[in-house]
């Protein structure tokens, strides 16, 4: 079968006709009928979708490739889609009934393969395998021993420490050799399938290619369309993963297929073919909004009229598998504020929301500016510090890096403050806040070193965060604790805060402390659990404080031993691990209506496409404008760097801070003003988006 398609490009070339021909189990295309070859893409393993959102479109993904097609009606794309599923179905069946010496024979004598390749597809690691099965088989006899003479001496007898030491290190032996022989069979899993892959491509070579013209450039790698680049500048590092096929083919193919074969997706369109958003944008937002009117994002949903939400709009897969150490393993030793990971280890929200989610717990602030006892008001804020970790627990996707100039607002009327947050800094990502209540007034901003250690990275603050207590008029400052991703490699991801932090009231003096236990790397001792205290300025123990970050936290009076908890963890919603264990306050935070759509700038974080896109599932569309965004992001920068500009924030201001002699990022003002008079146009808003 042959003929004319539209083929996807680029976004700047968008769709462009292309000859297509099906041969055997590949497809074949070119600019025009009977010139050079474009491109091939191999059938045998690639899932073949048809799209519910259009009726004729095709997406093809191989593995290593991916091509977009749209026929030119619903009969020609049907006949199409039949055509490629019958020619893969075949190509599977001959291939399934080859032998694993047949494959073996066909790729020692290949005069095309790469020599490379060869040895890849012919070395094998079951050696090592066996190797070190025996090992742990070894050491877990030797662990048996020694507990058998360990239990009947448990009593007290001087040697066993000794054996206590022994037993210790077998059990760490144990470990180390399963972990390395996991590493080495997930290892040899991914050889087997480039192997299939290539065996498969080996196979299909023999087809008939005599309508092309013979030359150098029918055989090259790359076309000027599908390269596919690596980023590197000076403040950037845009790594590559497309040489891990088995990671590529496994989390991208299965999620396009998710994104494409989910009917909730599917958004109703109004009589004149727009969406009931983009109707309301043209009708009650032309200016404001016009370009987002034109995204494809704003094209493909709807939002909700509700002021509410308690799910999102798409739910998750709880066993979702993601293997980061395909993508990490480049940034080992590496910052990874300047490391940008595929769309999908995201979750829909940005950093500027994320810090939102410290003040799902704000009520804690209000009963330390109620009391008059200044140990117990410290008490209040240190549980505040500490409250947006329950939050964490099973997130282990990323937020999105706020672009510069991209701002947030949360209003939350039952509990009486207002939060505005902006993106400040670039390099570093700096995201600053400040949050106003009659009872307090909350700020700081996000400055963090991050470092990625292999099996772990972490995160520790630089900024101090201040709180200031309305009635008391007590100015309180603190530190985060270390925050740490754990088991990238192997085993189950599971994040972990743990360090001192440090709080102190510059008004009264009063001053105290929480440590924070690190989870042992053997058990879960210590994991959660926190302790602290508090004195005054004289040194004097008023309070004690315990608990467990993942449920609560109870301080004790020193002086009458009256236990009061603090604070206590709210239930999470139904089905949140559905929902990127989100909490209810969570849900909130990227909620968009149409009513916000009256009175939010244009740079605001709920109207970034891609995390917009995401939180839909258009997963193919989420990739696309997070990319284009940070194309967009990087020339702006580049325009700027040529001309000799710099970078002018618009609603915060960098100042030492009187207290702590520290740079922060000051509130100066104007946002609010500049929302009830609903005119952003003067403030110099950047076009982000």
């Amino acid at each position: 079968m042959e003929g004319y398609l539209k083929k996807w490009i680029n976004p700047i070339l968008q769709w462009k006709e292309r000859y297509f021909i099906l041969h055997q189990d590949c497809l074949i295309y070119s600019e025009k009928q009977g010139l050079d070859k474009k491109g091939t893409i191999h059938l045998k393993i690639a899932d073949i979708i048809s799209v519910p959102e259009n009726p004729c479109k095709i997406v093809i993904n191989s593995g290593t490739k991916q091509i977009e097609v749209i026929a030119p009606d619903v009969d020609q794309k049907v006949k199409w889609f039949k055509a490629l599923k019958d020619a893969q179905i075949r190509a599977q069946r001959e291939f399934d009934e080859m032998s694993i010496d047949q494959l073996q024979e066909i790729t020692a004598n290949s005069k095309n393969l790469d020599p490379k390749l060869k040895r890849m597809l012919l070395d094998s690691n079951q050696e090592k395998i066996e190797k070190l099965l025996i090992e742990s088989f070894e050491a877990g006899a030797r662990f048996e021993e020694i507990l058998s003479e360990l239990l009947p001496k448990l009593t007290n007898n001087p040697g066993i420490s000794k054996l206590l030491d022994s037993l210790q290190n077998e059990a760490h032996n144990i470990k180390s050799n399963l972990k390395d022989c996991l590493l080495t069979i997930e290892t040899e899993r991914k050889r087997l399938f480039r192997a299939s892959q290539v065996i498969a491509n080996e196979l299909e070579g023999n087809f008939n290619e005599e309508r092309f013209n013979r030359n150098p450039k029918l055989y090259r790698k790359d076309t000027e369309e599908e390269k596919f680049y690596e980023i590197n500048d000076d403040n950037t590092e845009f790594q590559s993963i497309i040489e891990d096929d088995y990671f590529y083919k496994e989390q991208e193919s299965a999620l396009i297929l998710a994104e494409f074969s989910n009917q909730q997706q599917t958004t109703k369109a109004t009589d004149s073919g727009q969406t009931q958003l983009l109707s309301y944008l043209n009708k009650s937002c032309q200016i404001k909004y016009r370009l987002l009117t034109q995204n494809p994002t704003y094209k493909a949903i709807d939002i909700s009229d509700q002021p509410t939400r308690l799910t999102l709009p798409i739910q998750q897969d709880p066993n979702e598998k993601i293997n980061m150490w395909s993508v990490f393993r480049e940034a080992i030793g590496k910052d990874l504020s300047k490391f940008a990971v595929p769309v999908y280890f995201n979750e829909p929200m940005s950093m500027l929301q994320k810090l939102a989610e410290q003040m799902e717990y704000s009520d804690l602030l209000d009963s330390a500016n109620a009391t008059d006892d200044q140990g117990l008001a410290l008490c209040y804020c240190m549980a505040f510090g500490i409250s947006d970790l329950a939050g964490t627990i099973n997130r282990v996707k990323k937020p999105f890096n706020p672009l510069l100039g991209e701002t947030f607002e949360y209003i939350d009327d039952k509990k009486g403050y207002t939060f505005i947050a902006e993106q400040v800094s670039h390099h570093p990502p700096i995201s600053a806040c400040f949050v106003e209540s009659k009872n307090y007034v909350f700020h700081g901003d996000s400055n963090i070193r991050s470092q990625f250690w292999g099996r772990s990275f972490e995160i520790n603050p630089v900024s101090y965060l201040y709180i200031k207590l309305n009635r008391l008029k007590h100015d309180i400052v603190f530190k985060k604790c270390t925050s740490s991703v754990k088991n990238i490699m192997v085993g189950s991801m599971y994040i972990d805060h743990f360090g001192q932090m440090e709080f102190k009231n510059y008004t009264t003096g009063v001053y105290g402390q929480l440590n924070l236990k690190e989870k042992s790397a053997w058990s879960n001792s210590g994991q959660f659990e926190v302790e602290g205290w508090v004195k005054n300025k004289d040194g004097k123990s008023l309070y004690s404080l315990k608990g467990k970050w993942n449920e609560d936290l109870k301080c004790t009076n020193l002086e009458t031993n009256q236990v009061i908890t603090v604070w206590k963890r709210l239930p999470l919603p139904t089905n949140s691990d559905r929902y990127y264990h989100y909490t209810q306050h969570s849900f909130q935070l990227n909620h968009l209506t149409k009513e916000m759509l009256k009175k939010i700038p244009p740079t605001d974080s709920r109207l970034r496409p891609d995390q917009r896109a995401l939180e839909f599932g258009l997963l193919s569309i989420a990739a696309d404008e997070k990319l284009r965004l940070e194309q967009k992001q990087r020339i702006r920068r580049k325009e700027n760097e040529a001309a000799g500009q710099h970078h002018q924030t618009v609603f915060f201001e960098e100042k030492i801070n009187s207290l702590t002699g520290d740079k922060e990022y000051k509130y100066k003002g104007g946002y609010w003003e500049a929302r009830e008079q609903g005119n952003w146009s003067n403030l110099g808003l950047l076009d982000i988006y």
